[in-house]
């Protein structure tokens, strides 16, 4: 429900340049000054993560790197700068940022290579604003979890059968459904202080109702 452009951004779209007290945009910069990014060369400043010594060469006589080596670069490109040259400015580059929006890039595009259409179609149909299908199990499996850890007891059939049904169809805010969610996460993490399940399955115990499973669904011989 919140499309990205088929296109990543590059590297350069989370660089900006120290102007006064504030920062300004790279890219912005780089077309007020009218010089193309490759004509620039930057230098780590010691003790400043992000932060680089930032040198123009408007002939390109001097072989600097650029900002970039180029649109899939993920990270900036050092150039050696000779002594003497005059400083342009400062640029600081939020790496972190850029591989949020590379990791959510990734998996949204991912995701569209991979989703079920008619449910999607279904939900944009709906105009929710979320997998209304999904919502509805969030609220099913936590009360389960409810259950399992209060009563020790497993029930498929639920009994708020038309309120998840209701949930389904979209009938609700989205924030309105996520502070429910919350509320009833607080439930279960209530609930697990004083569940006396045991912390971990007994292994044996297991094993020996799947072979009581299969002997009574295909016999003992």
């Amino acid at each position: 429900m919140n499309p990205l452009p088929e296109e990543r951004k590059t590297l350069l779209e989370f660089c900006h340049v120290l102007v006064g007290a504030g920062t300004q945009a790279l890219v912005d910069w780089l077309e007020e000054r009218g010089f193309a990014q490759e004509r620039y060369g930057l230098a780590e400043v010691p003790n400043a993560k992000g932060v680089y010594a930032m040198n123009v060469d408007p002939t390109g006589a001097l072989g600097y790197g650029g900002v970039i080596s180029g649109a899939a670069a993920d990270s900036v490109r050092l150039s050696s700068i000779p002594k003497g040259e005059p400083l342009t400015g400062y640029l600081h580059v939020l790496v972190d940022g850029y591989s949020q929006h590379c990791r959510a890039h990734r998996e949204y595009w991912d995701w569209v290579d991979k989703r079920n259409d008619a449910r999607y179609t279904a939900n944009v149909e709906q105009d929710c604003g979320y997998d209304a299908k999904s919502m509805m199990h969030v609220f099913r499996l936590l009360d389960m979890a409810v259950e399992i850890l209060r009563d020790e007891e497993i029930n498929i059939l639920r009994p708020n059968r038309e309120e998840l049904l209701e949930i389904r169809s979209g009938a609700f805010a989205y924030e309105g459904l996520l502070a429910r969610a919350e509320g009833k996460m607080r439930e279960v993490e209530a609930v697990a202080k004083t569940s006396v399940l045991p912390e971990v399955p007994d292994a044996r115990e297991i094993e020996r109702a799947l072979v009581d499973v299969q002997e009574e669904i295909f016999g003992g011989d």
